[in-house]
């Protein structure tokens, strides 16, 4: 009996492995919900800026700067209040000098208006809205495309998908995304020392461990478990196994690697090729 020749460092054996795989090429179109951890197959593009308006980045009144400009608790500018803003709602109006809009967080900015006083620096009084702290143009606004630019490469092929990266897809009113079949692993636990958790042990065995083990970090690094039933010590067996894994991705035996009269997986493996 021929036994395996030696032990492989992690790296060289990371090497061997990546030296002979190819990669996954089949693709599918996964569900939004579905895409964590999943594997992107092509570049995506921003089909609109994010957000896709100028809005209101606080609680308060949307003004014109200058108006505020001097403003101060003994020295309060008093503005005109002409309407009320809230997420979701489309402005008509045109802000003129003098004059400010409520506006609620998230809300698009009404035209003319350049900033926003937080609500905690005004008080309101019967019409109009009392103003104690100036405000520069662009103050607690969200500029359009501020965080995304239309057109611009916002996810690449090859990226991994986190919650962080689903968020930027669904920021474009996308549902689904091509991305690569999970690679299918099967894995071979071989031995008759070895039995399934729940059955009674025979004298010498223990249970299975290593191929749920296995199995678990299959799926934590993106893979697809096949786990295949304990194969028995004998060639036949342990052929017709490792046959019916190869229609898997990639076949990962646990056991069978030691140098006893009845480890016959070296020969079966070396038939194989």
């Amino acid at each position: 009996m021929k036994p395996f020749g030696q032990l492989l460092d992690f790296d060289t054996a990371l090497a061997t492995v990546l030296d002979n795989s190819d990669p996954v090429e089949e693709v599918e179109n996964v569900n939004l919900d579905g895409l964590y951890g999943r594997v992107l197959a092509e570049d995506i593009y921003a089909s609109m800026s994010i957000p896709p308006f100028t809005r209101a980045a606080m609680d308060g009144y949307a003004v014109i700067a200058e108006d505020t400009f001097g403003a101060g608790r003994r020295n309060a500018k008093q503005l005109l209040i002409v309407g009320y803003v809230y997420a979701g709602d489309a402005p008509t109006l045109t802000l003129k000098k003098g004059q400010a809009v409520q506006i609620a967080t998230g809300a698009p900015m009404p035209a003319g208006a350049d900033a926003v006083v937080m609500v905690e620096e005004t008080e309101k009084r019967g019409e109009d809205v009392a103003v104690f702290k100036a405000v520069y143009p662009g103050a607690n606004i969200g500029r359009i495309g501020e965080d995304i630019k239309q057109g611009e490469l916002i996810l690449k092929r090859g990226s991994v998908f986190d919650a962080g990266k689903i968020g930027v897809l669904a920021s474009q009113g996308l549902s689904v995304a091509n991305a690569f079949a999970r690679p299918r692993i099967a894995v071979i636990p071989t031995g008759e020392e070895i039995a399934v958790s729940g059955q009674e042990l025979r004298p010498g065995q223990i249970y299975d461990i290593n191929s749920h083990t296995i199995a678990a970090v299959v799926r934590q690094s993106g893979g697809k478990p096949l786990k295949m039933p304990i194969a028995e010590d004998k060639t036949d067996k342990l052929r017709a196994a490792i046959e019916q894994a190869l229609e898997a991705d990639m076949v990962v035996i646990s056991g069978g690697s030691s140098v006893g009269e009845r480890d016959l997986m070296f020969s079966i493996l070396e038939e194989l090729g």
